[in-house]
């Protein structure tokens, strides 16, 4: 990230993932105060969605699939908008069969959980192409 401090505006599965993220993977910081941060990543959604694609004869849910979408912002500390409103989506197609009620709980919680890190990553590697506002240039990564 080009950033030396962040602030992930709220508390949430999706901003913890992306707090260890970034506390692993460079030498930008996440803070809890906004003034001490160059940055502010707004989290404006962070929404799981599972939408049914197909059933048997009998009217039983054969496959679905499991939608995770996340969408942000990110404005500098005198609060100009660095990044308009922007939207990750992920999707994943899951089969299931009423016999394997709990595997297939235990599968869409695991499924749920690689969009939320592969959505992470995304935002990431986006937030890597942000150009500092000039005034905060030198304090690029």
């Amino acid at each position: 990230m080009l950033f030396r401090s962040v602030q992930a505006d709220r508390v949430s599965p999706f901003a913890n993932e992306l707090r260890r993220a970034v506390a692993r993977g460079s030498g930008t910081r996440i803070v809890d105060d906004p003034k001490a941060a160059q940055a502010t990543l707004l989290v404006v959604d962070d929404v799981r969605e599972k939408v049914i694609l197909s059933l048997s004869g009998g009217g039983r849910v054969r496959e679905y699939q499991l939608r995770y979408r996340v969408s942000y912002r990110l404005i500098d500390a005198d609060k100009r908008e660095l990044r308009p409103r922007t939207q990750i989506q992920l999707s994943r197609d899951v089969s299931y069969n009423d016999n394997d009620t709990l595997a297939k709980e235990s599968e869409e919680n695991l499924l749920y959980r690689d969009m939320q890190t592969d959505a992470v990553s995304q935002l990431l590697r986006q937030l890597q192409t942000q150009a500092p506002a000039p005034a905060q240039r030198g304090a690029a990564l």
